[in-house]
Order: structure tokens, then C-alpha cells, then sequence
């Protein structure tokens, strides 16, 4: 007849064990909590339509960012991590259409641009652009449809820089001089340009080839001033829960589409359907 197999008694040890199994195990689901990317406070938004919006938020603890796509009734879509954001409040550097997301970032001095597809976060491709443009540099980054149209580096002075962004590829590239860019716009077939001192002089690219043109007449009248965004009125703010503190300007990073407002909040981007 075989032997019985021999039992181990534990005694205390086998609920110490357990517990210690039981620590170890949570300790590794907390690490793994706590070493996954953790977004931040919300930085910036950038306006599809009424319906979605691209939202830039950073990332807790980390020099990276994420970037949403967010709708206005069923939130979240995706959320992608992407590098050190080269943009700021006063100089957006992203750019959307419903085929793809551009984001322009900086590593080591040199600037990049990711390009993400809208529908589902992943990256269609990449492209170098070359040394970063100083910290108060106003635009670095402008969309308009399928295309990105990029200020660079080139030499001395600057570059406009035309880019496909569901091929990944460049169209044009353009050399405007030394003076800062501080907003652009598209009218009719240009891309227009404002630029020097309080951004009064213009410089109008043929978007089809990149060639000069005369600058149309009536584009950025009053001239405007550094920075994309105006400052929301007291109601509009009031309307949001976010009083204005008294004599500070009351100032949220927004975009208008349609008849709505993008408006950034610290904790949430909203929409307000009455533009304020």
C-alpha cells in the first residue's frame, strides 16, 4: 500500500504567507498605478467643429503631454501620449482636420511633428523641422484642412513650411525673412501672414505653390496682437462657475466653432453653446 503523502503543517506561517502574497500583489497593482502615465491639468483646445474638439493636457510629474479627442456629449474617444509640447497659450502648435491631428513637439533643441489619425490616435508618421524657434515666438503651427503650414528656422531668418498631413509629406516651403510671425489666416487662396512690430505688416503665400502674392486688403483689421486667444467676458466666465478675480483679465484658453465656445478649464474642457 503507498504512503500517505506527507502533510507540511504552516501552523502561523501559512496566514503570514497569505498576507504577505496579499501585500505583494497590491503592492505591484499600486506600482503598476503609479508608473502608468497619469494625465494632468488641461492646457489647451482646439475646435474640429461643434460636436469634437482636440483637448492638450499635460501629463503628472513628466515634461509630456496628451493629447484627447473629445466630444461634446460622449466625452473621451481616445487619448494619445506624445513628447514635450512646443506650444504654449500664446503660440498653439497643433492643427486638426477629420483625416488627421498634427502636433509639433521639441527634443533636445529640435523641434518635430507628429502626425496622429483623428479617428483613432495612432501615428500616421513623423517629420524633423529643425532647430526650436525662441520661447515667445507667437506661431509656430497653423492648419487649415488637410495641410499644416509650419514657421522654421532657416538660416537667419524664418520658413513656412506647407505640409500634406495624410501623406506625411512636405508641399512647399517658403523663406519670409527675420520677423515674428503673430497670427495667420487663409483668405480665399493665400495664406496670410501677420507680422512685425505689433504685428502690422503682412506677407501673403499662394497656398497652391508657395509663391508670394500681394496681401489682400481688410485681413487683420485692427492688427492683431501677440497670443490666439481673446479674453472671455465676465458672463461668459460667470457661466462657467469661474468668476473673474477683480482687476485680472479674464483670460481662458478658448476656440469658437459654429455657435459654440471650446473653453479650457483647469479640470475639464466644456462647450458653451451661447458664443459669449
Amino acid at each position: 500500500m503507498p504512503a500517505s503523502p506527507r502533510r507540511v503543517r504552516l501552523g502561523w506561517l501559512g496566514p503570514a504567507l497569505l498576507l504577505i502574497g496579499a501585500l505583494v500583489g497590491g503592492l505591484g497593482v499600486w506600482w503598476m498605478a503609479r508608473a502608468r502615465p497619469q494625465p494632468g491639468p488641461y492646457v489647451d483646445v482646439l475646435a474640429l467643429d461643434e460636436e469634437w474638439a482636440v483637448a492638450l493636457r499635460q501629463q503628472r510629474g513628466s515634461p509630456n503631454f496628451f493629447l484627447e479627442l473629445r466630444h461634446a456629449r460622449r466625452g473621451l474617444a481616445w487619448r494619445a501620449l506624445v513628447p514635450p509640447y512646443a506650444g504654449s497659450a500664446d503660440a498653439l502648435a497643433l492643427a486638426a482636420s477629420e483625416r488627421a491631428i498634427a502636433v509639433r513637439f521639441t527634443r533636445d533643441g529640435i523641434d518635430h511633428l507628429w502626425a496622429l489619425d483623428t479617428k483613432t490616435g495612432q501615428k500616421m508618421g513623423a517629420l524633423e523641422l529643425g532647430p526650436s524657434l525662441p520661447a515667445s515666438a507667437p506661431v509656430r503651427l497653423f492648419g487649415a484642412g488637410d495641410r499644416a503650414y509650419l514657421v522654421v528656422r532657416a538660416g537667419d531668418g524664418l520658413a513656412v513650411r506647407a505640409i500634406d498631413l495624410t501623406r506625411g509629406a512636405p508641399v512647399w516651403s517658403r523663406d519670409v525673412g527675420a520677423d515674428e510671425v503673430f497670427a495667420a489666416t487663409i483668405s480665399d487662396d493665400l495664406l496670410v501672414l501677420a507680422r512685425g512690430p505689433g504685428g502690422a505688416a503682412r506677407t501673403a503665400i499662394r497656398i497652391a505653390d508657395g509663391a508670394l502674392a500681394e496681401p489682400p486688403a481688410g485681413v487683420f483689421t485692427p492688427p492683431p496682437g501677440p497670443g490666439w486667444y481673446p479674453a472671455l467676458t465676465p458672463a461668459a466666465l460667470a457661466g462657467l462657475g469661474q468668476p473673474p478675480t477683480p482687476g485680472a483679465a479674464p483670460l481662458r484658453p478658448h476656440q469658437r466653432a459654429g455657435a459654440v465656445t471650446w473653453v479650457v478649464l483647469p479640470d475639464q474642457v466644456v462647450r458653451m453653446k451661447q458664443a459669449e
